[in-house]
């Protein structure tokens, strides 16, 4: 059983461009990971296309909370929640306006973890970031619930996990939807987080 978490999106009303790339990742997503359960979380105005390419969304109209960063955890651990009541063990976190020039991430993730004692974390030039974790679900929420949670934590590079930032990029790459879909993009890695 496998399951995908999307999140760290505010769409504004009129903000088209993250709105279309946010579209796109989650067709990404969708396409490239079928057999995962994936719940998408967000805030403001929903994806067209969240039904479609999600099994699950939280995604309300306004930030709940006075602060973004307190709105994101707080709905990522409603997330988390939401997969540990539907049984699943392990969960993969990553941003939903980014996507992955891998087929199938979970099971690439799953591969790289080597203990299952610790979550996989992605890291840029030695600095933690949470734009992707993959790992047990429970573990995951003593991320989201606690101040400064004792975790062992194993480090995998952006680059190892080709993530490609969308948010960054898109008006190069929102020319290159095909080719990303068919992970046929030229110069992939200048693209990478």
């Amino acid at each position: 059983m496998k399951c995908i978490i999307l999140s760290h999106v505010y769409t504004k009303k009129n903000d088209h461009k993250t709105l279309e790339l946010v579209e796109f990742a989650l067709k990404h997503w969708g396409e490239h990971n079928p057999e995962s359960y994936i719940i998408a979380i967000g805030h403001g105005v929903k994806p067209r296309n969240l039904g479609k390419c999600c099994n699950y969304a939280i995604w309300p109209s306004e930030i709940v909370g006075n602060k973004m960063h307190h709105a994101q955890n707080n709905l990522l651990y409603q997330g988390l929640d939401v997969a540990e009541k539907k049984g699943f063990r392990n969960v993969l976190k990553s941003r939903s306006n980014t996507i992955h020039f891998r087929k199938n991430i979970f099971d690439f993730a799953k591969s790289v973890l080597q203990s299952d004692n610790k979550l996989l974390v992605s890291a840029d030039q030695q600095e933690l970031c949470d734009s992707f974790l993959y790992g047990s679900t429970s573990r995951m929420k003593k991320i989201y619930k606690v101040k400064n949670p004792n975790l062992d934590l194993q480090f995998v590079s952006v680059s190892k996990l080709k993530c490609i930032d969308l948010d960054a990029h898109w008006e190069h790459l929102k020319n290159e939807k095909h080719a990303m879909l068919s992970f046929n993009l030229n110069n992939e890695s200048e693209y990478y987080l």
